[in-house]
């Protein structure tokens, strides 16, 4: 035979007087005070928050009626506001791309932090709209939008640059250089026929990016920057932002003179000596450049001149066998002539050029070789060779 489990004995049930005041004590934490001290919100402290619950510390206590329910106000004092035109582009709202919402901006002056929640929002004596309040701290200041302004239209445009900062590391020929890349973002604002005042543009930079030049009275916050603009009724403004980020290269000291030498220019920190020798790098560089490119254009006009020889000798060959072709085998000969001097004139440039660059080789060789700087090395660190004559 199956045994039974023992029962349990059970607990006797809390008599109505007891479960009466459980409910008085639950009531009783919430902590509300009296209408004597409601105005009087500078003697509440905020005491933190909890797990799905936030305490203050209230100046007195309430008194609850046994089996009664009381809804009392914790704080009651003004928090300053003004009503404002808010550009948050939001998933949610995706007219929210090129209409700005009407907000209200309100800064928490008190004392106490102020908890999240709805928010009924009024404005000229009735009810325009509500929002949802995140929490407030101290000090702090937020936006609460409650409408979308439709007249109002916000327009972008964004322009992006590339310049060269400054030199970072060089050994021998090889340079590690910074560049800056700016991004312009143009904000244009057509106000709408009742468009308010102050318009405020969140912003957020590009990942990397780092927003400079900010006017006055922009605002930092966790993910962007919030930008004021004032916008007039039926016109057209513009706000401009800028953010950048610097971006490591690397680059040869063979590349074009014009490129790298914006790195040394613009850079007052570099060493005397190092920019002597850069400079002369470069006076280097720009005239083997000059002189491959004469070369080039030699050896273009040598081809040229070569083909006019076989084809002039052909012409004389050709004249020779017929009769009475003296006077055009004189002429043929006459070019002929030219053409050779003109060949051996090139040649002649052809092979000084070869020489000199030569010579421009070895000289760059020399100068690499007494190249170095690092710019995150201490100063005695910092060396640069003369170039060897």
């Amino acid at each position: 035979r199956r045994r039974s489990p023992p029962r349990r004995r059970s607990q006797p049930r809390p008599q109505r007087r007891e479960i009466e005041e459980l409910r008085v004590d639950s009531r009783a934490r919430r902590r509300a005070i009296t209408p004597e001290t409601a105005s009087l919100p500078q003697a509440m402290a905020f005491e933190g928050t909890g797990a799905g619950e936030t305490r203050y510390a209230m100046p007195g206590t309430v008194d609850i009626q046994r089996g009664s329910a009381s809804m009392d106000a914790i704080l009651n004092l003004e928090v300053p506001g003004t009503e404002v035109l808010l550009f948050r582009p939001d998933r949610a709202t995706v007219a929210s791309t090129r209409h700005p919402f009407r907000a209200a901006r309100l800064v928490n002056e008190a004392s106490v932090d102020l908890i999240e929640g709805p928010v009924a929002l009024f404005a000229r004596g009735s009810y325009v709209g509500e929002g949802v309040l995140d929490g407030l701290t101290e000090g702090e200041a937020t936006f609460l939008p409650f409408a979308l302004d439709a007249t109002t239209e916000v327009r972008s445009e964004i322009a992006t640059e590339l310049r060269p900062h400054r030199l970072l590391r060089l050994v021998q020929d090889r340079m590690e250089v910074e560049n800056r890349r700016l991004r312009r973002i143009t904000y244009t604002v057509r106000g709408g026929p009742r468009a308010i005042g102050r318009l405020w543009i969140r912003h957020v930079p590009l990942r990397g990016f780092t927003p400079t030049g900010l006017p006055s009275g922009a605002e930092m916050d966790a993910s962007g920057v919030l930008v004021p603009m004032d916008v007039t009724p039926g016109g057209t403004t513009t706000l401009v932002v800028q953010e950048e980020r610097t971006e490591p290269v690397s680059r040869w000291l063979r590349d074009s003179r014009e490129v790298l030498s914006r790195y040394v220019e613009g850079d007052d920190t570099l060493p005397p000596a190092l920019r002597a020798s850069l400079t002369a790098v470069f006076t280097l560089r720009a005239r083997m450049r000059e002189l491959l490119t004469e070369r080039d254009g030699l050896r273009v006009e040598l081809s040229g001149q070569r083909r006019r020889l076989a084809e002039l000798q052909a012409s004389l060959t050709a004249v020779g066998r017929a009769p009475g072709g003296a006077p055009l085998r004189r002429q043929i000969q006459r070019r002929l002539a030219e053409t050779e001097s003109e060949t051996a004139r090139l040649s002649a440039r052809e092979a000084q050029i070869a020489s000199e660059l030569t010579e421009l080789r070895v000289a760059l060789g020399d100068a690499f070789r007494g190249l170095r700087y690092d710019r995150n090395a201490p100063p005695a660190s910092l060396s640069s060779r003369p170039r060897a004559d």
